[in-house]
C-alpha cells in the first residue's frame, strides 16, 4: 500500500496521465456487475426477481407504484415487457449499469475530498480507484452465531434492486448537501431538492436520515439565517413526496392488494425486527462499524473536525436509530424496510472514513502502526466482501 503512494510520482506528465484509462474501471464493473445481479436473479431470485414479478403486476394492473423510479427504468429497458426471464436479464443490466455509476460517483467524490494542488497523479491513475472499487465491494467480518447480513447493516447489498440502484443518488444527494453545508451556495439548493425527489421515487430509505440531519446542519453552520430557512426548501419538499407516498403505501386498497401488504402500518418498538435477526446488537453495531470506530479510535481529533465525516456519521446515528425503534406491521414486519437507510447511511461513513485517511497519507506519507491497522481492516473488509459474494452466489443465502 505504501508502494503506492509513492510509486510514479518521478514519472513525466505524459506518463502518469490516462485520462482514457479512468473509464476502463467502470466498463468493466458494468459488464461484471450485470452478469452477478442476473445470476442472483435467475438462480436464487432474492428480492431482485421479487421486484420483477411485482412490475409485471403493476403493468398488467396499470398501476404506478409509490416509488417507481427503479421500475419506471427497468420497464423502460426491457419495452415495458411482462416477461418474467426478459425482465431478469433487464434487472442486471440496469443493476450492474447503477452499480458502475456508484463506483464513478465514488471515484469523483474521493478525487474531490483529497484534491490538493501538489497531489501526485498516481493517486488519480491507482489509489482512487482501487479504494473506490473496494468501497463497493466492502462488507463487515462475520459473527458466530449471527447473520451475515441480516445481523450487521453492511455498506453494501446484492440481494435488493432498489438498494443498489438507490446508491448513486444517496451518493449525490449526500455531496451536494454537503456542498451547501460548506458553502451555502444557494443556487445548489434546486439541484438538492431535485436529488431529494428522486432519492424518495426510488426509495424513501435515506431520506429519512436526511430530512432531520440536513437542517440541523445547516442550523449549527449558518445559524438562524437566510441559508438556515432556504435549506428547509428540499426537505419540506420531501416531507410532501414522503406523504403522498405514505397514503399510497398505507392507505390504497389497491396498493394494498397488489403488494400483498396486508394491511400493513408503521408502529415503534424496541430493537425489532432487528433482535429477530441479531444476537448481540451492542457487539454487531461495533462490527458493522468496525473501520468508522478504528478511525476514530485513532484519528478522534480528525474524525470531529472533519465536517464530512461528522455529517454522514450523524446520517448514520439517525439510520440506527431509526432501525432500532420503527418498524412495518403485517406481513412484512420481518422485512426490515426501516433498515436500509442504515446501510445506505454506513457506506457514506465509510467513503467519508478513506477520504478522510487519504488526506492525511498525502500530508504525510509514512505509515505507523495505527495507520497498518486501518489498511488492513480496510483490506480484510474487501476480502470478506468479495467472500460474501461468493457465499451468496454459491448457496444463494444472502442472510
Amino acid at each position: 500500500m505504501r508502494a503506492l503512494f509513492e510509486q510514479r510520482k518521478n514519472l513525466p506528465p505524459q506518463a502518469q496521465s490516462t485520462p482514457g484509462w479512468r473509464w476502463a474501471p467502470p466498463i468493466a464493473i458494468f459488464l461484471i456487475g450485470s452478469v452477478i445481479f442476473w445470476a442472483v436473479a435467475y438462480y436464487h431470485g432474492a428480492d431482485i426477481k421479487v421486484h420483477a414479478r411485482y412490475l409485471i403486476s403493476c403493468i398488467e394492473q396499470r398501476f404506478l407504484p409509490a416509488a417507481f423510479g427503479y421500475y419506471v427504468v427497468l420497464a423502460a429497458v426491457t419495452l415495458f415487457s411482462t416477461n418474467l426471464q426478459i425482465l431478469l436479464i433487464g434487472s442486471g443490466v440496469v443493476l450492474g449499469a447503477a452499480l458502475a455509476v456508484r463506483y464513478y460517483i465514488t471515484f469523483v467524490a474521493l478525487r474531490k475530498y483529497t484534491s490538493q494542488p501538489s497531489s501526485p497523479e498516481h493517486y488519480r491513475c491507482w489509489v482512487l480507484p482501487a479504494c473506490s472499487l473496494g468501497l463497493i465491494i466492502l462488507f463487515c467480518p462475520p459473527m458466530p452465531n449471527e447473520y451475515w447480513m441480516g445481523s450487521n447493516f453492511p455498506p453494501n447489498l446484492w440481494h435488493n434492486s432498489t438498494y443498489v440502484f438507490l446508491m448513486p443518488f444517496a451518493l449525490l444527494l449526500f455531496m451536494r448537501s454537503q456542498d451547501y453545508l460548506e458553502g451555502g451556495n444557494e443556487r445548489v439548493l434546486a439541484g438538492i431538492s431535485l436529488l431529494v425527489v428522486i432519492n424518495l421515487l426510488i426509495k424513501p430509505s435515506f431520506f429519512f436520515c436526511f430530512a432531520p440531519i440536513f437542517p440541523l446542519f445547516a442550523l449549527t453552520n449558518f445559524g438562524m439565517s437566510r441559508r438556515f430557512w432556504l435549506a428547509l426548501t428540499p426537505v419540506l419538499i420531501g416531507v410532501i413526496v414522503l406523504g403522498v407516498q405514505y397514503l399510497i403505501i398505507y392507505k390504497s386498497d389497491a396498493y394494498d392488494l397488489l403488494a400483498d401488504a396486508g394491511g400493513a402500518s408503521i408502529s415503534l418498538g424496541w430493537f425489532y425486527p432487528w433482535s429477530y435477526y441479531a444476537e448481540n446488537i451492542p457487539l454487531v453495531l461495533l462490527n458493522s462499524l468496525l473501520l468508522p470506530l478504528s478511525f476514530l479510535a485513532f484519528y478522534p481529533h480528525i474524525f470531529v473536525r472533519n465536517p464530512r465525516v461528522l455529517y454522514a456519521a450523524a446520517l448514520t446515528v439517525v439510520g440506527v436509530a431509526i432501525y432500532a425503534f420503527v418498524y412495518e406491521t403485517g406481513p412484512r414486519a420481518l422485512h426490515g424496510n426501516f433498515g436500509w437507510q442504515a446501510n445506505a447511511s454506513n457506506a457514506l461513513l465509510h467513503l467519508t472514513i478513506i477520504a478522510s485517511f487519504l488526506e492525511i497519507k498525502r500530508s504525510n506519507s509514512s505509515f505507523n502502526w495505527r495507520d497498518w491497522i486501518l489498511v488492513s481492516l480496510f483490506v480484510m473488509e474487501v476480502a470478506f466482501g468479495v467472500a460474501y459474494l461468493t457465499k451468496f452466489l454459491v448457496s444463494g443465502n444472502y442472510m
